[in-house]
């Protein structure tokens, strides 16, 4: 089936990682072709703008030309400084990230959370930053992981996510951790049919010097 779900991300150099992740409005066909194009999009700008609030006003007004349809998407991109940490990144009215410290502490990240990409040119977006700790990891997700429902009709919900992740072993690896809340994800939905795309995309920093996963 096609989705409208996407993400991605790529070293720009030896210090900087990009990445982002977004939900396309509508479903089927028309919306993986929109996908399509927002990916080629973002990967363009990436290489040429270091501001992700700076490329989201570009994606955006190049999504807004000739969009009669006015199809939208959320959008969260940013840039991770692998020396330091520091995480510079934009919204575009996307879910929240959730942060989980080394211990295991988690939280949502604040955002300011700008209105959707795509809709409507001569739209600004705000930079903001934050920085990760050795052993932190930023979890990024669609609303098909929130908005899952089970058999008796009940949302899987931000709690559940937190609750979730908080009880993963501290030393989790990215991978892990997709893993851990994919399968709670769907051990809470049972025989419910998915109702929407669901996609997960986590960063975990290791120390300057390591590698990140």
């Amino acid at each position: 089936q096609a989705g409208g779900d996407l993400f991605d991300y790529f070293a720009l150099d030896d210090a900087h990682l990009f990445f982002a992740i977004g939900d396309v409005s509508g479903k089927g066909m028309p919306a993986a072709m929109f996908m399509s194009a927002v990916v080629v999009l973002l990967r363009s700008a990436a290489l040429h703008l270091r501001d992700p609030a700076e490329l989201l006003r570009r994606v955006n007004d190049d999504l807004a030309i000739r969009n009669e349809s006015c199809t939208f998407v959320t959008l969260f991109a940013g840039i991770l400084d692998v020396r330091t940490g520091e995480v510079v990144f934009a919204n575009g009215g996307h879910n929240r990230p959730r942060r989980r410290s080394a211990a295991g502490a988690v939280a949502a990240v604040p955002t300011k959370t700008n209105m959707v990409v795509g809709a409507l040119g001569g739209r600004t977006f705000a930079r903001e930053t934050l920085a990760l700790r050795p052993g932190d990891a930023l979890i990024l997700y669609t609303d098909g992981v929130t908005e899952a429902f089970d058999e008796a009709d009940r949302l899987y919900g931000e709690d559940r996510l937190d609750g979730r992740l908080a009880a993963l072993p501290a030393e989790a690896s990215a991978a892990e951790i997709v893993q851990g809340v994919a399968a709670d994800v769907a051990a809470f939905a049972g025989t419910r049919e998915q109702s929407d795309d669901i996609t997960l995309l986590v960063l975990r920093y290791g120390a300057p010097d390591a590698e990140i996963s």
